[in-house]
């Protein structure tokens, strides 16, 4: 089971549900409504549910656990770490990683790239074995992602000492702990400490794991960690599909249902996508809505519910057809 937790933004004023938090598209002026989802290994969301969005995702780990099969092995993300949750998990087998700033001495382990080492550490209250990777590719994308911030935040920064005004080197300041770049740009100079940049640069690319799991491979827990941007995928077709967001109601229990009927909208996507990829592998799980919206259902009417047509616009439409049976559906 791959846990994780999101958020969406949301124009209602502040109420049970709607709260000022840490938001995933930067829009800090506006209340969110968090959700969180567990989701196995074909994409299946077996579990969500939504919760205030100024909630730390820790703290609804608890419910998660309860509410999933006691057989699962977890995966979850750092933003579950804590000797409270481990504990939550007792006999269950499971796979986390830990924060790459609290464990500096593992991160400066010099590890070839397309590699990984392993030792032993107590970490959350317990002995765990420890994997760490070095990976080529998450090493490209972590470097070009961050020059691309760092680019961003400098060229702020400056024009803040550069306005002259008597509070510019206090605004810059601030600014650069908010974008956790104090130490890297040094002020007023702006000159750019290199020692704490080959440090950051040192840290693209790796991740430290750890599990109780001890009878795996030490490559299948790393490639099932990998795994987990299964539950992204998730997120991201609800969020950009038109499943859940834009969200209308204003309380409590209105906002629940919303992100109950999401859940099972996404649920029965799922379902399509792993039944479509049988007979088309390269269809996707997003593509799979698309080609949805390539089905047009022509009804008769005088009360009864008879297709008269169904026009597809793609193969893989006619695939998505063929196998929901769709004519019999509607008739039925």
């Amino acid at each position: 089971m791959f846990v994780d937790a999101s958020n969406m933004y949301t124009f209602m004023d502040e109420n049970d549900m709607a709260k000022k938090g840490h938001n995933k598209k930067q829009r800090y002026d506006l209340n969110q409504i968090s959700y969180y989802i567990a989701a196995n290994y074909d994409y299946i969301p077996l579990y969500g549910e939504a919760y205030p969005g100024n909630v730390h995702d820790s703290k609804t780990f608890e419910s998660i656990i309860k509410n999933i099969p006691d057989n699962s092995t977890v995966i979850f993300d750092r933003g579950y770490n804590s000797k409270s949750n481990i504990e939550l998990l007792h006999d269950r087998k499971y796979i986390g990683a830990l924060i790459q700033s609290d464990h500096k001495d593992l991160i400066k382990l010099n590890i070839e790239k397309d590699s990984f080492i392993e030792t032993s550490k107590n970490v959350y209250g317990k002995d765990h074995r420890i994997i760490v990777y070095h990976s080529s590719v998450l090493e490209k994308k972590r470097v070009i992602t961050f020059m691309k911030r760092f680019k961003k935040v400098y060229v702020k920064a400056k024009r803040i000492i550069e306005t002259g005004d008597s509070d510019a080197m206090e605004k810059a300041r601030l600014y650069l702990e908010q974008e956790k770049l104090n130490e890297t740009i040094e002020l007023p100079s702006m000159a750019i400490n290199s020692e704490r940049m080959d440090e950051r640069f040192n840290m693209f690319g790796k991740n430290a794991i750890f599990t109780n799991i001890s009878d795996m491979k030490g490559e299948e827990i790393i490639d099932l960690y990998r795994k987990r941007n299964r539950v992204e995928h998730c997120f991201r077709t609800i969020n950009t599909m038109d499943i859940a967001f834009p969200l209308y109601h204003w309380t409590t229990q209105k906002i629940s249902v919303h992100m109950f009927f999401s859940h099972i909208a996404y649920l029965f996507l799922a379902l399509i996508y792993n039944e479509v990829r049988e007979f088309q592998k390269d269809v996707s799980l997003k593509k799979t809505t698309e080609y949805l919206k390539d089905i047009k259902l022509n009804y008769a009417a005088r009360g009864k519910r008879v297709v008269e047509k169904i026009e597809c616009k793609s193969q893989v439409s006619e695939t998505i057809n063929g196998v929901m049976k769709l004519e019999s559906i509607v008739r039925d």
